[in-house]
């Protein structure tokens, strides 16, 4: 999505600015990004590292010093239930727990706000609950601020603000009522 491109600071807007956390995505790209943590629509882990690694490599990233990449990795495996399978590789988990696996990685550098982009998409009823379960304790103990796009309407009725868009054009932003 474009607006994805642009909020992650990978494309510039046409017109019109954008912020995150208060930091304007063209002065202050890597302010911005530090602040976003993105759960990508395809799943992006690397399936021959493990979960660990994926999560290490994210924090490398982000530059989050060693010891507290580790604290927040182990943190993140607990929050997620994934503490058993840290040291195994990506490629044996199933789409649920990958879908986990990212949510955390998005968090392990603190992020302000997560973006979500079609977070459920391809799971099953029982890895859709579980998903939105770690994303609401995120949002109350972290007071995390979510921007999800979704096509499911039913993931969007406890959403403070809703905007619907069709083809490019918005058609309604307003509480879910």
């Amino acid at each position: 999505m474009l607006f994805r491109s642009i909020l992650s600071t990978i494309l510039a807007p046409d017109s019109g600015t954008a912020e995150i956390a208060g930091f304007d995505v063209l002065r202050d790209p890597l302010e911005a990004r530090s602040r976003l943590g993105i759960v990508f629509q395809e799943p992006s882990l690397d399936d021959r590292l493990t979960v660990r690694e994926n999560l290490n490599i994210h924090g490398l990233v982000f530059g989050v010093p060693q010891p507290l990449r580790r604290q927040r990795i182990d943190e993140m495996l607990q929050l997620v239930e994934l503490t058993d399978w840290a040291d195994k590789p990506a490629r044996t988990l199933s789409a649920g727990m990958k879908r986990r696996v990212e949510i955390a990685r998005a968090l392990i550098h603190d992020s302000e706000i997560m973006l979500l982009d079609e977070p459920t998409a391809g799971l099953d009823a029982q890895s859709r609950s579980r998903m939105w379960e770690y994303v609401r304790r995120l949002q109350s103990e972290r007071q995390l601020t979510l921007l999800v796009t979704t096509h499911y309407i039913e993931e969007v009725e406890n959403c403070d603000r809703v905007c619907i868009i069709d083809h490019g054009k918005v058609l309604a932003i307003d509480s879910p009522d």
